[in-house]
C-alpha cells in the first residue's frame, strides 16, 4: 500500500505538470481537437504495446517490475523537466511524456495483478474497494499539490516535475523492502523463461485472450467498463470545454466539478462494498449505470457549474465502483498465470475507450461546450450498456 500510494501520489504531481505543459498554459489553445489530440498521443502508444507487457508481468518478479518502472520513470522525467526548461514544445515533450505514463500503466497492472498474493481470498472485493481507491486520492492530492505549486507566482512546471520525480524515487525505495516474490507471479515447472518471452509473445497474448474470453463472468464486466469508459469520456470533453474553453483565466468551475468527481470515487470505495453484497454483483452494476445513465441526462437539462458538479460526482462514483466490479471479477475468475496479460488488456482497453471518446467529441463537442447532443447520447448509450449486460448475465446464468 505504501508504495501504491507515493508512486500515485506522484504521478499526481506529474500529471499536473504535464497539464500545464501540454494543456493549459496560456500559450496552449484549448478546443475538442486539442483534448483529442493530448489524449490520443499520451495514452494511444501504450495502448498498442500495453497487451505485450501482461505477458512479462505473468513471468517477471512484479516486484523487480515495480523497483525498476521507478527507476525508468524517474530517468525520463528528468529528461521532460530539461525540455521543458529549454522550451522544446512538441514532439519531445510528448514522446517522454508517453513513456512515462506508460510506464505508469505497466506499474499499476502490477500492482493489481499481485493484489491477490498480498490478500486474503475472501477480502478481494474490500481491497478492491480500498486499494485503488486510495491510490485514486493520492493522484487527485498529487494532482492538487502541483496546481497549488503552479498558482505561486513564479513557479513552473519544472518545480513540479522535479518533485514527481523524488517521489517516484522513494517509491523505488520502498517496493525495494518487499521479497521478489512477494506479489509473484506463481510460475510452475514448465513455464518458458524470460529468455524465450520475445518468441512467444503473440502465442500467448492470443492465449491470454482467450482466457479471459473463455471467463464469461470477467469478460462481461471488462466489456461494461469499457463501454461505460467511452461515455464517461464524452462527456468528460464536454465538461472541460464548458468550464475552461471559454474563460481560461478562471479554473474554478473545473476545480469544482474536479472535486465533486472526486468526491464520487472516494464514495464508491465505501458504498461499492455493501450494495454489491446487499442486492448482488450483476444487479449493483446495473444500478450504477442506470443511476450514470440519469446523471449524464442532467447535463441536457443544466450545462452550468452546479450540474456539472452533480453529474460528475455521480459519474466519478460510477466508474469507481465498475472498476472495483471489474477488478475483482478478473482477480477471482482468472488463473494467476493469466492474469497479468488480462490486466495489460484491461489497460489497454480503459485507454483506447477514452481515446475513441476523444475523437467523437472532436466531431460533436463546439469550443463552448454548450450542446445537448452529448449528454443525450451518453445518456442512451449507457442505458443501452447496462440492457446489453443483463441480458448476457441473464442469458449466462440460464445455461
Amino acid at each position: 500500500m505504501a508504495v501504491r500510494l507515493t508512486s500515485q501520489f506522484s504521478d499526481g504531481l506529474f500529471q499536473a505538470g504535464l497539464a500545464w505543459l501540454v494543456l493549459l498554459s496560456p500559450e496552449r489553445q484549448q478546443t475538442p481537437a486539442a483534448v483529442a489530440t493530448a489524449a490520443a498521443v499520451i495514452l494511444m502508444p501504450f495502448s498498442l504495446v500495453g497487451p505485450f507487457t501482461g505477458v512479462f508481468l505473468d513471468r517477471w518478479s512484479r516486484r523487480q517490475v515495480l523497483v525498476y518502472g521507478q527507476v525508468i520513470r524517474l530517468a525520463l522525467v528528468a529528461a521532460l523537466t530539461l525540455a521543458a526548461a529549454s522550451e522544446q514544445a512538441g514532439v519531445p515533450q510528448y514522446a517522454l511524456a508517453i513513456g512515462c505514463l506508460g510506464v505508469n500503466r505497466f506499474l499499476l497492472a502490477a500492482l493489481s495483478a499481485g493484489l491477490p498474493h498480498v490478500v486474503p481470498r475472501d477480502l478481494l472485493v474490500t481491497a478492491n474497494a480500498v486499494a485503488p481507491t486510495a491510490g485514486t486520492i493520492a493522484t487527485l492530492c498529487g494532482v492538487g499539490t502541483g496546481g497549488v505549486f503552479l498558482s505561486l507566482e513564479g513557479a513552473g512546471s519544472q518545480a513540479v516535475l522535479v518533485s514527481a520525480a523524488v517521489g517516484f524515487a522513494a517509491a523505488g525505495a520502498l517496493a525495494m523492502r518487499l521479497s521478489r516474490d512477494a506479489l509473484g507471479p506463481d510460475q510452475p515447472p514448465d513455464q518458458p523463461r524470460t529468455g524465450t518471452d520475445l518468441r512467444h509473445v503473440l502465442r500467448d497474448l492470443v492465449a491470454g485472450v482467450d482466457h479471459l474470453r473463455s471467463h464469461g463472468v470477467a469478460a462481461r464486466m471488462l466489456t461494461a467498463f469499457g463501454s461505460y469508459r467511452f461515455w464517461y469520456g464524452l462527456w468528460t470533453v464536454q465538461a472541460v470545454m464548458l468550464t475552461i474553453g471559454e474563460q481560461r483565466s478562471d479554473l474554478s468551475g473545473a476545480a469544482i466539478v474536479a472535486a465533486a468527481s472526486a468526491a464520487g470515487f472516494v464514495s464508491a470505495a465505501l458504498v461499492t462494498p455493501v450494495g454489491r453484497h446487499r442486492v448482488g454483483e450483476r444487479p449493483w452494476v446495473i444500478l450504477v449505470l442506470l443511476a450514470a445513465a440519469s446523471a449524464t441526462a442532467v447535463t441536457a437539462v443544466g450545462q452550468g457549474v452546479p450540474a456539472l458538479a452533480v453529474t460528475g460526482f455521480v459519474l466519478g462514483l460510477a466508474a469507481q465502483s465498475l472498476k472495483i466490479c471489474t477488478d475483482t471479477a478478473l482477480q477471482r475468475h482468472l488463473e494467476d498465470g493469466h492474469r497479468g496479460r488480462a490486466f495489460a488488456v484491461y489497460d489497454v482497453t480503459f485507454n483506447v475507450a477514452f481515446v475513441a471518446a476523444a475523437g467523437l467529441a472532436a466531431l460533436v463537442v463546439p469550443a463552448s461546450g454548450d450542446t445537448t447532443l452529448v449528454p443525450l447520447l451518453g445518456a442512451a448509450g449507457l442505458a443501452v450498456t447496462a440492457a446489453r449486460y443483463h441480458r448476457t448475465s441473464a442469458v449466462a446464468a440460464s445455461t
